[in-house]
């Protein structure tokens, strides 16, 4: 079956300005005394349907481009997180070692000496807890 414009307007309730319009958007070309084929009307009016699959599916792939762009900037792998943390960690572990030769002088200016006995082994006690908390944060398991 073929269509003028005029008619076609008339069936599916469409101004004949609109669906001059849409003729011309998807690349036809009214004028008086033509016709169109059911399928070129349609598509005109309610669009394509495996056009617009194929549009979905290219937006759904922009978003997930858009998406895993985001990761990659925000997500790092384990041996870099690890190392990001070690290098963190390590001038901490560094004045944690040094404390008390520093500090005991400060803690007790008559006897640093013991002083300093009781800080190392405050260090010595709790070098091993923290590492293990460390090691416990590790080991939790990780969302998904």
């Amino acid at each position: 079956m073929r269509w003028t414009v005029t008619r076609a307007a008339s069936e599916f309730g469409f101004d004949p300005k609109t669906v001059t319009a849409r003729l011309k958007a998807i690349g036809l070309t009214p004028r008086s005394g033509r016709t169109f084929h059911t399928r070129e009307i349609t598509k005109a009016l309610f669009g394509d349907l495996d056009t617009e699959k194929l549009l979905e599916v290219r937006e759904r792939r922009k978003l997930l481009e858009k998406e895993n762009a985001t990761l990659d900037r925000t997500l790092v792998s384990m041996t870099e997180a690890e190392e990001i943390l070690n290098n963190c960690l390590f001038p901490i572990d560094q004045r944690l070692a040094a404390l008390p030769i520093e500090a005991a002088p400060l803690c007790n200016p008559s006897d640093p000496q013991l002083a300093r006995a009781e800080l190392q082994r405050w260090v010595d006690r709790n070098r091993p807890k923290i590492r293990n908390g460390i090691e416990a944060a590790n080991r939790k398991p990780r969302k998904k």
